[in-house]
């Protein structure tokens, strides 16, 4: 519930919860989190830390403190309660009750929003428990100004000042992705020619640099078919880089030898901002986020490497900052088990690494890890260990994590495609994939199991330039390869499963 002063003072959109959590912890912290607040009140004062409860109608004060603090990545900042449901509905997480049942498969960790989306005085709780009678357990904020434990009848409940019925749940944002992607930076950032990652809805948006500026697709169902090509704008030979921001909006940036251009979804899973031109040109961008969810983008430029980054969640950027490191470089990114971002860099001549030496914290000098090569990428194994695979001027070589956070092994050669440009995601039964191509050929590799060997390159019959590897929202891969004349892709039959043959895009003409 809120105060019509309220409404008049806030707007509706997202922030960053303080902490994001493992999906598979999430709705356990929102529960416990709840739970240990009850008894909470205006009278007892404790309900200030919530925010200005003695102020305003704080049931959404309440929910959006759980929410955060449990670890939530994307909160919504209005305090209107039924605010909630509109939010959770633009997004994909707001399941309707039908009229007339108990149903609407609530789970622990939603928000039940009493009221339709628009109504002014309806009410939202926590749900901590469901029933197998399909009756369900709430803690609600501000329910007789205190935080109170309350079984209820989702059919015939009401609550709110217009004592209105439930209209439906909102789900947390991304608490029911598999644990094997908690830190899958793969699944929700690319860099190269082409890129493709998913809106916060799940549909997956490709971007390709063409001979004439940018081109661009997009899934127009989950898991589904594609639009067609549409130029839009940009430099002409681009590399891309995308990532996704802790309101859940994509931000793309493009450089190529001259320039440096940003844009950036304007809504979540919607429309597209105009180019902003943002630095000077370079061969290759990255973005990735920290474990704060603030974004950090490397440019290397023609002399070193540059670094620019949010100074808060969803804007706020930083300068750009020289940082040496190699010139003329190619990135590969990963996160590691604790949080902290590692970076690689290689160009002809060295490949170098260097990490947060803190989480969300600085960074480390630049450490010399091998000779050079032409692209290098990083991918978390299924127990979390990053994997990184150089493509080194004879042939693809590796290494990885021994354990958590550190202890790298050597370099070992794989065989392969020599002066490639390289590509690894992983599966959902936490197998990686791997794919190259070097303008001749397009080879791909895969772990026999998780965390385990590699199977041997296998030829896939194609030729290209680029190629990026994107998962759909049921887990399937596909990859996408700029080939001489067009953009070319085969995916997944199902998830872990047996691959199409390849399949013309059209697309940007002169890839």
């Amino acid at each position: 519930m809120i105060s019509i002063l309220a409404i008049l003072a806030l707007l509706t959109g997202s922030v960053a919860g303080a902490s994001p959590a493992r999906a598979a912890d999430l709705r356990q912290n929102i529960t416990s989190l709840a739970n240990a607040e009850i008894g909470s009140s205006e009278a007892n004062g404790r309900c200030l830390k919530f925010g200005p409860c003695t102020q305003y109608e704080w049931c959404a004060i309440f929910t959006q403190w759980v929410w955060r603090q449990a670890g939530v990545k994307y909160v919504p900042t209005s305090w209107v309660a039924t605010d909630w449901a509109k939010w959770g509905d633009q997004r994909g997480l707001y399941k309707r009750r039908p009229a007339g049942t108990k149903g609407g498969n609530p789970r622990p960790g939603d928000v039940a929003v009493y009221g339709e989306p628009g109504y002014f005085d309806g009410h939202i709780s926590v749900v901590v428990e469901v029933g197998a009678d399909g009756n369900i357990v709430t803690v609600d904020g501000n329910w007789g100004e205190t935080v109170a434990r309350r079984v209820i009848n989702p059919l015939t409940a009401r609550g709110g000042g217009g004592n209105v019925l439930i209209s439906g749940y909102v789900s947390p944002p991304e608490a029911d992705l598999p644990s094997y992607i908690d830190n899958d930076l793969p699944r929700f950032q690319s860099s190269g020619q082409v890129v493709a990652v998913p809106s916060l809805d799940g549909r997956l948006e490709m971007f390709a640099g063409g001979g004439d500026g940018v081109w661009h697709r997009y899934q127009t169902a989950v898991n589904g078919g594609w639009s067609s090509w549409s130029q839009v704008g940009g430099v002409p030979g681009a590399r891309l880089g995308i990532g996704r921001s802790a309101d859940g909006r994509l931000e793309l940036f493009a450089v190529n030898d001259e320039q440096t251009l940003h844009r950036y979804q304007t809504a979540v899973n919607g429309g597209w901002s105009d180019w902003i031109q943002i630095g000077g040109g370079g061969t290759d961008i990255t973005v990735a986020p920290a474990a704060d969810g603030r974004l950090e983008v490397f440019l290397a430029g023609h002399e070193q490497v540059w670094h620019h980054y949010q100074r808060s969640h969803n804007g706020d950027w930083s300068g750009w900052t020289g940082i040496g490191g190699p010139g003329l470089a190619h990135f590969g990114v990963g996160r590691s088990g604790d949080g902290r971002l590692e970076v690689f860099a290689v160009n002809h001549e060295q490949t170098l690494h260097r990490y947060q030496t803190a989480v969300n914290g600085g960074w480390s000098d630049w450490i010399h890890a091998a000779g050079g090569g032409t692209d290098i990428t990083v991918a978390p194994a299924a127990d979390g260990r990053l994997e990184v695979f150089l493509a080194g001027h004879d042939q693809i070589w590796h290494r990885y994590q021994k354990t958590h956070q550190g202890d790298w092994t050597t370099w070992t050669p794989t065989g392969g495609l020599p002066g490639a440009q390289i590509t690894a995601s992983r599966n959902t039964d936490g197998r990686l994939d791997i794919a190259t191509t070097n303008g001749t050929a397009t080879h791909q590799n895969w772990q026999t199991s998780p965390n385990h060997g590699l199977a041997g390159w296998a030829d896939l019959h194609g030729r290209g330039r680029d190629l990026n590897l994107a998962t759909n929202h049921d887990g399937r891969l596909e990859i996408h390869l700029t080939g001489d004349d067009q953009i070319w892709t085969r995916h997944q039959q199902q998830p872990n499963g047996h691959w199409t043959t390849w399949n013309p895009t059209g697309g940007p003409p002169n890839p």
